[in-house]
């Protein structure tokens, strides 16, 4: 189960995600950002209470990078992660392409 709870405060959108990001979840916060995207141009994941990521959730963190390029917006920012989502994120590279804080 995911918890999403998002903040926007002029174009910077905060993302704070409680529990597991997998396959199923994933599906949940792509139609949760699908609006809230909108007029973004920072987007900053809080991943204080995230407690896991999967290959779906990368994709999703991937997809909203990718849209912030599109739109000429800044780089998408991860806070706050545990050691296995840290260590997952910089396994697979996604350190280099994200800024992880």
């Amino acid at each position: 189960m995911l918890n999403i709870k998002l903040e926007k405060e002029g174009s910077e959108l905060r993302v704070a995600l409680d529990g597991r990001l997998n396959s199923v979840s994933s599906k949940e916060l792509i139609q949760e950002l699908d609006g809230t995207l909108d007029g973004a141009l920072r987007v900053v994941f809080d991943f204080t209470n995230l407690e896991y990521i999967s290959s779906a959730g990368l994709r999703v963190l991937l997809a909203v990078e990718q849209r912030m390029e599109q739109v000429g917006g800044e780089s998408v920012c991860v806070r706050n992660a545990n050691e296995t989502v840290r260590d997952t994120l910089e396994m697979t590279g996604f350190r280099g392409v994200i800024n992880v804080e």
